[in-house]
């Protein structure tokens, strides 16, 4: 169903607006915003020896809306060609509907702060098609 609509996407924009439709195709309100780390601190993540760090994207769930956010970082190298960008709302969509279905887990090393779900393998396979 995603496939079909990201081959015709043209631009972040139609990416976003794929994501998006897809998600409510599934029963979720997403909406995916290109921002930077200085409009928006959530992008600007700390590890677990307190060391700071720049995301590539961020999800969050708003219960009290029913809208979910998807924050993507418009200055990570990562998020530079379509696939990087793709991978990146891939993995933040995933952590989105793991969050509502109860099937994220905590990572018990820290390396991610919060909760973690499939979110970073499927990440890594777009990154590599």
């Amino acid at each position: 169903m995603i496939d079909s609509r990201l081959q015709i996407a043209e631009n972040q924009e139609d990416i976003a607006k794929a994501f998006e439709g897809v998600s409510e195709d599934l029963g979720y309100k997403v909406k995916v915003i290109y921002t930077d780390p200085s409009k928006s601190p959530q992008l600007i993540g700390t590890d677990k020896d307190g060391n700071t760090y720049i995301k590539d994207g961020t999800a969050y769930v708003d219960k009290d809306t029913g809208i979910n956010y998807i924050l993507i970082n418009s200055e990570s190298p990562a998020n530079r060609t379509k696939a990087g960008v793709i991978g990146t709302i891939a993995e933040e969509q995933s952590h989105i509907i793991g969050k509502i279905e109860g099937r994220q887990k905590t990572v018990p090393d820290g390396s991610e702060k919060g909760l973690e779900s499939l979110g970073r393998p499927t990440n890594d396979y777009f990154k590599n098609q």
